[in-house]
């Protein structure tokens, strides 16, 4: 491969590739990151790839990990990241030893991201759903709210006849008060004691 294409390949890594390159120091500082990492992580305060990890082994030694894990023969580790906005992200990592420089290399669990993919959809149908009855259930109560009326406050009525006055300073008679303030309506009827009073010679079964 020529020099041309290695400089094409490390910039694409650097500056566009979606996986996470760190660069550390022989005791795991950050030293460097790519672009992708750089967002990924853009939240965190972290100055050690141990102190990314959720639950590291603070007793393990990091010279004796980096002896297992950089390996020629090693397996990828698998990590929980802590991005520093209570949010957290599992991938995959590699370890290579250079000279002075521990180069990292991380890709992200696939199937975590279709997971959580699938749960935001599954949160965003639910969200839609929940949505579109509170509208219906907003439109419904204004409808309510609409035609509704109230009588509040003190009304002048007389202890005789019971009619009201009203804003005009004229006497209603109390049903026609009511109809005009609310939306009742009246059907006029006689009670028992008032049949039994105005009307003593009518049967209660005849009217």
């Amino acid at each position: 491969m020529d020099a041309d294409a290695q400089h094409l390949i490390a910039q694409y890594v650097q500056q566009t590739a979606p996986i996470i390159v760190l660069q550390l120091n022989p005791e795991g500082e950050i030293v460097d990151m790519n672009q992708y990492a750089q967002t990924l992580l853009q939240h965190t305060t972290a100055n050690k790839f141990m102190e990314l990890i959720v639950n590291f082994d603070a007793q393990n030694n990091w010279t004796q990990f980096m002896k297992s894990a950089s390996r020629a023969d090693a397996e990828e580790q698998l990590f929980t990241l802590s991005l520093g906005n209570r949010e957290l992200r599992s991938a995959f990592f590699r370890f290579v030893v250079s000279n002075d420089a521990i180069w990292v290399f991380g890709r992200e669990d696939q199937q975590e991201i279709e997971t959580l993919g699938h749960e935001i959809y599954t949160l965003n149908q639910q969200l839609g759903t929940l949505s579109r009855e509170l509208q219906k259930k907003n439109a419904s109560l204004q409808h309510a709210l609409d035609h509704v009326k109230t009588l509040q406050g003190i009304l002048p009525i007389c202890m005789h006849c019971h009619k009201i006055r009203n804003d005009k300073d004229v006497w209603d008679q109390l049903e026609l008060y009511i109809e005009s303030h609310t939306d009742a309506e009246f059907s006029h009827s006689i009670c028992n004691d008032c049949l039994e009073k105005l009307y003593p010679e009518e049967d209660d079964e005849s009217l």
